[in-house]
């Protein structure tokens, strides 16, 4: 299984410089609404990887609870920033979200998500997580580099064919 890692830098303006380019994910997410999913051992697995679930068993119950809802948010803001939807190709579990020695979250990818961002040319994802009055804020940004996956495409419609299209589309609306 083919491992990618990204460390955080100081800040997402850092991942700009020549060659290459940024996407961003964000996410938000109320912490109650993860609940229910973190008080069943199954739901955990479905979602956590095992390293993921050792570091917040090692919480007490309501920072376990925050920790994990973080954890999910970035999760979503990763595959967001890779482009993809979770079950595009990626899955939960291979999208780790761990601290470094600073507690930076440092973002591991594995599996499908991993071979996701080889394809895309992507160097490094950084994470900013933030809990605020029951609330979990994640931006992502992921750091292409351009040579590595080519120039990113882009699909070019025939200016012709694009009118046809949203005229075609304007008259089912």
């Amino acid at each position: 299984m083919k491992r990618h890692q990204s460390r955080t830098s100081g800040s997402a303006a850092q991942a700009v410089s020549c060659g290459h380019t940024t996407r961003v994910g964000v996410d938000l997410l109320e912490v109650s609404r993860i609940a229910r999913l973190t008080d069943r051992d199954s739901g955990c697995r479905l979602v956590f990887s095992p390293a993921e679930l050792r570091h917040a068993d090692s919480l007490g119950p309501q920072r376990r609870l925050e920790h994990l809802a973080g954890r999910f948010c970035a999760k979503e803001a990763v595959a967001k920033a890779l482009g993809r939807g979770l079950g595009q190709g990626l899955t939960w579990p291979e999208i780790e979200v761990l601290a470094d020695r600073s507690a930076e979250p440092l973002v591991v990818l594995s599996g499908g998500a991993a071979l996701v961002a080889e394809k895309a040319g992507v160097v490094r994802v950084s994470l900013s997580i933030s809990h605020q009055a029951g609330l979990v804020f994640c931006v992502a940004v992921a750091e292409i580099h351009q040579s590595a996956a080519g120039r990113p495409r882009r699909r070019v419609v025939p200016r012709g064919r694009a009118v046809r299209a949203l005229r075609a589309l304007s008259r089912r609306i």
